[in-house]
């Protein structure tokens, strides 16, 4: 079976399998229960079909900062790798042709990479956004609308010749592909990683409150915080402010007073 061409620099044996949005997927994908692949091959083909979903949601997450962005695209080209082999087995144990599936995926994400900023803009194969704007589909290959036909003849037949393959395949194993968008990651997460592994008392709970609430709270109310209880607020809060942000500061987070309210925000670079 062809290989379906892994991301640059990583591999099924040294790519930890611990993802934001995928870790799940890929679980599934380098161990599938022998007795019921089915949950695999639809996770799979979940991500096939989504792949300009999930790059358009991953642009447009706002409460992310820029390298969380980096490492969700890593992560879904290297689950995107991992799908199309998982679908390459399969189509192989039903007697298909699996190369096309390898082709496609690698079309797809040529056609892509100047969208995300990883080839510069003038590549003539670069979609403008992520669908045609003609086009209402999400899906690969209909996101690409009337564009698809006008690519070059050999990238237009191996887009044909691997959705073939793939619509063969799923009326095979009776899946219905579908997209299942994974939730938001959350944007506080390495200071709440950080909290419940390097602070403890006063100091993890005023942390911990502004992780959930998004960041910010009013000093009043961080100080009624189980586990803060600050009698002065005010003076309170300035104190966990000294202690707290060198502590922060390896992390590149900082802790800030912004009229009233306390803000926890990721230090500007």
């Amino acid at each position: 079976m062809p290989a379906p061409n892994a991301p640059s620099g990583e591999s099924a044996r040294t790519r930890p399998a611990e993802r934001d949005w995928f870790g799940d997927a890929i679980k599934l994908f380098d161990a599938p229960p022998e007795d019921d692949r089915t949950q695999a091959v639809t996770a799979a083909a979940s991500i096939w079909i989504g792949y300009a979903l999930f790059c358009e949601a991953i642009e447009c997450l706002t409460l992310t900062t820029a390298d969380a962005r980096h490492k969700l695209r890593s992560d879904l080209d290297y689950a995107h790798y991992k799908a199309t082999e998982c679908l390459m087995m399969e189509a192989e144990r039903a007697g298909l042709n699996a190369a096309p599936l390898a082709e496609a995926k690698r079309v797809c994400q040529e056609l892509f990479k100047p969208v995300r900023g990883q080839v510069p803009a003038t590549n003539p194969y670069g979609v403008e956004w992520f669908h045609h704007p003609k086009c209402t589909f999400d899906t690969w290959p209909d996101c690409l609308g009337e564009w698809r036909y006008a690519l070059p003849p050999a990238m237009q037949e191996a887009i044909r010749q691997g959705e073939e393959v793939f619509t063969r395949l799923m009326v095979r194993l009776s899946i219905t592909p579908a997209v299942k968008m994974p939730p938001p990651p959350d944007p506080f997460a390495d200071p709440r990683k950080f909290a419940h592994a390097e602070l403890k008392g006063q100091e993890r709970a005023v942390i911990e409150a502004l992780c959930d609430a998004g960041g910010e709270l009013p000093i009043a109310d961080l100080a009624a915080v189980g586990g803060v209880g600050w009698d002065d607020p005010f003076n309170g809060f300035r104190n966990a402010q000294q202690r707290l942000n060198p502590k922060l500061k390896s992390l590149g987070w900082t802790l800030m007073r912004q009229n009233n309210a306390a803000n926890l925000n990721p230090m500007k670079s």
